[in-house]
């Protein structure tokens, strides 16, 4: 979703004599029709500056980078000429540059002097994104079973996906009789707007080797992998506790419900010993982004707990 957001927009304009005396201030100046200019997503946007060169012989040069990273936006430009360029920003852009912008305008001739002229751009979202949610009546859902029951203690950390049957899932982490002090994960499934829960959880500490490195497993993301036609899901796993051997795995379910999830022989990721995140982890979500990589965020702690990410290609090599 994409909030109000502004770009800078700034022509600097390089000039120079070409002879020995300096140019006098205000010989060179650029205008723009407006101090302020609307873009909307996935629209293309042409934005023209009229420049006074006083008859002089100049090269012209723009350059599009982002302003909170060290990123080359120029892919947004789909056109230019010496006094305009035309832009559109695509809504799955990387976010680097779809926030804030530095579009620069270069003008030469022998030598150098410089002036700026900032335009302000403001993003607009487009209409049929998501601005504001309405909570839904009859929760929780789903309603969590009296006990004794697998789930009778609680639910968290739901993730959502939609089977492909068409009906939508969550997997989510609980407590209840089926694992004594440990949590399992469970899944429900909505049936015209009702939220049934499966009659056992799709992962249980017991069905895990005493000496797996995973022994319990919580704070599940699911996403759908349309290549291998299944589930893909990260989570927090441990053997002694998630303060002692916290680790980061990696499963593809073997059906395309979610319901069958063999453990993987070791964690994708697991802190070293004096970083950040050596004493906890957990909640790990991946996502693609518009560069082709996938980046796996989660949240750690030692001293401080703070977010942070890791990158892959394969989803393999975190």
């Amino acid at each position: 979703m994409f909030k109000k957001q502004h770009i800078l927009f700034i022509a600097c304009i390089v000039l120079a004599s070409c002879s020995n005396e300096s140019i006098p201030e205000g010989d060179w100046f650029v205008t723009f029709p407006s101090t302020s200019i609307n873009i909307r997503i996935a629209t293309p946007t042409t934005i023209s500056a009229q420049i006074d060169a006083k008859g002089a012989s100049l090269t012209e040069k723009w350059k599009l980078q982002s302003k909170t990273a060290d990123v080359d936006c120029g892919f947004l430009i789909q056109e230019q000429t010496a006094t305009s360029i035309t832009l559109t920003i695509p809504g799955d852009t990387d976010p680097r540059c779809a926030d804030e912008l530095t579009l620069t305008l270069t003008l030469t001739e022998d030598g150098t002097r410089q002036t700026e002229t900032p335009l302000t751009l403001s993003v607009i979202p487009t209409p049929d994104r998501i601005t504001s949610f309405t909570e839904q009546a009859g929760n929780p859902q789903p309603d969590i079973q009296t006990c004794p029951a697998w789930d009778c203690l609680n639910h968290s950390d739901p993730t959502l996906g939609r089977l492909p049957s068409g009906e939508l899932a969550i997997w989510f982490a609980a407590g209840g009789d089926r694992s004594t002090e440990k949590p399992v994960v469970g899944r429900a499934v909505q049936h015209q707007e009702i939220w049934e829960l499966d009659t056992d959880p799709v992962m249980l500490p017991t069905g895990a080797e005493a000496e797996a490195w995973d022994t319990v497993r919580e704070t599940p993301s699911v996403r759908w992998n349309a290549t291998a036609n299944a589930w893909d899901m990260w989570y927090l796993g441990y053997n002694i506790s998630f303060f002692d051997d916290p680790a980061i795995g990696q499963a593809q379910s073997l059906d395309a419900d979610g319901t069958k999830w063999p453990r993987p022989s070791a964690p994708i990721y697991r802190p070293k010993t004096d970083r950040w995140d050596e004493s906890f982890l957990t909640s790990p979500g991946a996502v693609l982004g518009s560069d082709g990589t996938w980046r796996l965020y989660y949240t750690g702690a030692s001293f401080a707990r703070r977010i942070n990410v890791c990158g892959s290609l394969n989803l393999k090599g975190w």
